[in-house]
């Protein structure tokens, strides 16, 4: 995580006005929680937020997961368009560009150690954006990274994914964006 500079932006998940009622999230006792039935896909972003080059991270709290359930991060995002990293509740990462609702894989389903596996259980995702690279980061722990100069800026958000046959419930708290020092950026983890 080199180059990392001021704090841009902080969030205590105080004021819901700020994040999006796109399904069925809350705000409370700061947390941002967001729970789906079987089969469902939700997500809320940041309305006020825009970002290019950055490195953010954020406190996961897995209340009610298991199996397939997935999770995670909306990088460089509107509504129909952005960077996903996901994780699942079997211990699985990967990333993809999501644009106008199609999906293209940047990073194929594998296992980490880093990633929880059901809940309860907590989690720091972390994200580290600069042009077309992103790097993911779990526990401060390197995952992986991609390259894709398609989306360079835009908001942050987060997602939840029930599995056919079984709720999901995660919080997410702790929200930190920092500025990136473009000179120190080329150094790799």
């Amino acid at each position: 995580m080199p180059g990392l500079g001021k704090i841009l932006y902080s969030d205590d998940f105080t004021d819901p006005d700020i994040w999006s009622d796109l399904g069925t999230d809350y705000i409370r006792e700061g947390r941002l929680t967001l729970a789906a039935s079987d089969g469902v896909y939700l997500m809320s972003l940041n309305q006020e937020l825009l970002v290019g080059d950055f490195y953010a991270e954020v406190l996961v709290h897995l209340n009610l997961c298991r199996g397939a359930d997935e999770y995670g991060l909306l990088v460089r995002a509107i509504p129909t368009s952005y960077y996903r990293f996901t994780l699942t509740c079997n211990g699985d990462v990967q990333a993809d560009r999501i644009l106008n609702r199609a999906r293209t894989p940047l990073k194929s389903l594998y296992p980490t150690l880093d990633a929880p596996r059901g809940s309860p259980s907590e989690v720091k995702i972390a994200i580290w954006a600069v042009g077309g690279e992103m790097r993911f980061f779990l526990n401060d722990y390197y995952q992986f990274s991609v390259s894709d100069p398609v989306m360079p800026d835009g908001s942050l958000g987060f997602f939840v994914r029930a599995s056919e046959d079984s709720p999901v419930t995660i919080s997410f708290s702790d929200l930190i964006i920092r500025a990136v020092n473009p000179n120190q950026s080329a150094l790799m983890p």
